[in-house]
């Protein structure tokens, strides 16, 4: 696995350059379509010219805060989250025990703006709080799902609770099932 550092105090999953190159190229063309957009108002007519400036300004807003966001990965430690021998420790230090953890999964989610956007690896804990039965480990859609699944199977499911081990085997066999065409026989 490229995007692991096997240390003393655990695991760091980092990511690769060139998927963070093809993330700030892909922003930012996406970022310059849409300052087109807004700038091309007054070469067309008034609805035309409306609708452009509207669709320039969602897109402004939207790739520009992803293009935002990518650069302060860019510019911080490549370390997306690390695995320690008792549980995760998120990118902003917070720590989550093995201990805490109920269950899994890995995809995106509308509990927070950037969830709906990047993939998160998302840690359902026993904490009673509802700000914290759950703890987000953005990975920014630099990893690929399966680089995820392995770096999880391999680090965490031998420390986790055997309810959190079944509630993990089944979130992966469902996401295997989705992917497949019903048509096709099996």
């Amino acid at each position: 696995m490229n995007f692991v550092n096997e240390t003393d105090n655990g695991v760091q999953v980092t990511y690769s350059s060139f998927n963070l190159k093809w993330m700030v190229v892909g922003s930012l063309l996406l970022t310059a379509g849409s300052l087109y957009l807004m700038s091309s108002v007054m070469d067309v007519g008034i609805i035309r010219g409306f609708f452009n400036f509207l669709i320039g300004t969602v897109g402004l807003l939207f790739f520009g805060g992803i293009l935002l966001r990518i650069l302060t990965i860019a510019w911080g430690n490549k370390i997306l989250f690390q695995i320690k021998p008792t549980g995760f420790v998120t990118r902003k230090g917070k720590e989550i025990p093995f201990s805490d953890i109920q269950g899994m999964s890995v995809g995106w989610h509308s509990s927070r703006p950037a969830g709906m956007v990047f993939k998160d690896v998302i840690l359902r804990t026993n904490q009673k709080s509802i700000l914290k039965s759950k703890a987000y480990l953005c990975t920014y859609n630099l990893l690929d799902d399966d680089e995820i699944e392995a770096i999880i199977n391999k680090y965490v499911i031998p420390k986790v609770s055997e309810s959190c081990k079944q509630a993990w085997l089944q979130e992966t066999s469902s996401n295997v099932h989705d992917t497949k065409n019903p048509n096709m026989p099996t």
